[in-house]
């Protein structure tokens, strides 16, 4: 932890406060949420924030197999580390805006035909964000493979997924339930 000046006085690493944590009786996030906002508070952002991926972890982990909560923590857990690094969400705009630009330049209808490689790769960004329309003539692009159509839904999708998971890691805070 630091004090007010931001000098450390938690003599403790992010690991060794961990493993304390980690030899409660029973699982509860309640220790977890509770460090983290002490470690938050003080100053420590950086050492809250790994206290908080660890009690989202172990939460997974003790979830059923089979349950829904299990599934959207595993989304979240992928695409913003639990809200810790929603830093996370670039990598995967950058993959879907790839797999998009490779997907597109290999559909036959001629406008995509006429792009070069740079306005293919703005194509798929275009067509991925929801709330970004880069250019109006790239709505009116008729796409002539059913996969190439097929797959422009499902980027659509992701964007919104995306979007909206970016939308709760900035709004949802780090909250252990």
């Amino acid at each position: 932890m630091a004090d007010r000046e931001g000098v450390a006085i938690c003599t403790h690493t992010a690991d060794q406060l961990k493993d304390w944590l980690g030899k409660q009786r029973s699982f509860s996030t309640q220790p977890y949420s509770h460090l983290a906002a002490m470690l938050r508070q003080s100053g420590d952002r950086e050492m809250a924030d790994e206290i908080i991926f660890e009690g989202k972890k172990l939460q997974f982990q003790h979830l059923p197999t089979f349950s829904g909560t299990k599934a959207l923590m595993f989304i979240e857990r992928y695409s913003t580390g639990f809200g810790v690094h929603p830093a996370y969400l670039i990598g995967w705009t950058l993959v879907f805006i790839g797999i998009g630009f490779v997907v597109f330049s290999r559909d036959p209808a001629p406008e995509i035909r006429k792009f070069s490689w740079w306005q293919r790769t703005v194509y798929s960004l275009d067509m991925l964000l929801p709330i970004v329309h880069l250019r109006h003539h790239h709505y009116e692009i008729d796409l002539e493979t059913e996969w190439a159509r097929g797959y422009l839904y499902f980027h659509k999708i992701m964007g919104y997924l995306l979007a909206s998971l970016l939308l709760a890691a900035i709004g949802g805070g780090h909250v252990i339930e």
